[in-house]
């Protein structure tokens, strides 16, 4: 089996946006499938031009067996008009929440892609109502399958350990953005805001940035233990990986209800669901930093091991086809 994957939303030498993207279908040829990479892994507009032209050329006279597009009407518009293998479109969520509603064309483009998949693939129970509601998905060809993870690289390790490698300091307490502070929609006024009140009553509270260019991909985990508490303030998410690898490192969260994240850290010792608000924020963190506890959140994702995760996709392709 071959199988067409396009992209938008993939990252380059020095992102991570899309890096869920990427390690799952790299999961999926660590299983033997075979794949046609088109995908878009630079910034700006104009790399849409190389981007668009590579699809067409895959598309009118590639071999492939599926076409996978992630990431809408963006990456599966043209897979859509020429239509000569099975579509499968998986939708992460700003995609089916936020595209949509930016004006009618894309609403109209995002309605289309929908009725020309021959199935979809929503990240979160909240994207998949969405698509059948808004964008009139059929309900008998969409599956829910959220984005696994590598629980090998993603573990528990001693927080002096991981400290001592980064050469953070081991005398503060270390509060986690876990997004690029320039990106609007994840909010960072606001998780700042609520770290400026708690420094004015702990000067030992410490912001820990994690954004692009500034760390390689494999020191993620470290950062994650090195840290006593991940707060996530976004506007929307569709099914945030990082909730689900802070878990799997048992760090403690504070998250807004975004996505499926209520769902996932679910009944996770000192973890916490908040309002998207400075002060109710700084509430909670500051419980999590008085417990003094690492989370066993870990125990409780076993089920989105990306081996599992793997074999669901799997799966999807040998019905389609």
């Amino acid at each position: 089996m071959k199988v067409l994957v396009i992209s938008n939303m993939y990252p380059g030498k020095s992102s991570y946006l899309g890096i869920f993207i990427k390690q799952q279908v790299e999961d999926m040829e660590n299983e033997g499938l075979s794949t046609i990479k088109v995908v878009k892994n630079r910034k700006g507009s104009i790399a849409y031009v190389p981007f668009i032209l590579k699809n067409i050329f895959y598309l009118l006279l590639g071999s492939y067996d599926i076409v996978h597009a992630y990431y809408g009407f963006h990456s599966a518009l043209f897979a859509a008009i020429v239509k000569r293998r099975p579509l499968i479109i998986t939708f992460v969520g700003s995609d089916a929440v936020k595209e949509p509603s930016r004006n009618k064309v894309y609403r109209i483009l995002q309605r289309f892609v929908v009725s020309r998949a021959n199935h979809i693939i929503a990240v979160s129970s909240k994207i998949r109502d969405i698509l059948i509601s808004d964008l009139g998905a059929d309900s008998d060809r969409i599956s829910v399958i959220t984005f696994g993870i590598d629980f090998d690289l993603f573990k528990p390790i001693p927080q002096a350990r991981a400290r001592e490698k980064l050469g953070f300091p081991s005398d503060k307490k270390l509060v986690l953005f876990p997004s690029n502070p320039q990106r609007i929609e994840k909010r960072f006024d606001i998780f700042n805001r609520a770290v400026e009140l708690l420094q004015k009553e702990n000067h030992n509270i410490m912001p820990v940035i994690l954004s692009n260019n500034r760390r390689p991909y494999s020191e993620v985990p470290l950062v994650m233990n090195a840290c006593d508490v991940l707060v996530l303030t976004s506007d929307s998410e569709g099914s945030p990986t990082v909730i689900k690898e802070a878990l799997a490192c048992n760090l403690p969260i504070v998250s807004v209800d975004v996505g499926d994240a209520r769902e996932v850290i679910k009944d996770a010792t000192n973890c916490y669901i908040c309002q998207q608000e400075p002060v109710n924020i700084a509430e909670r963190i500051k419980l999590v930093l008085n417990n003094g506890i690492r989370t066993a959140g870990r125990n409780n994702i076993k089920y989105l091991s990306s081996k599992k995760i793997t074999s669901e996709i799997m799966e999807v392709y040998r019905e389609i086809i």
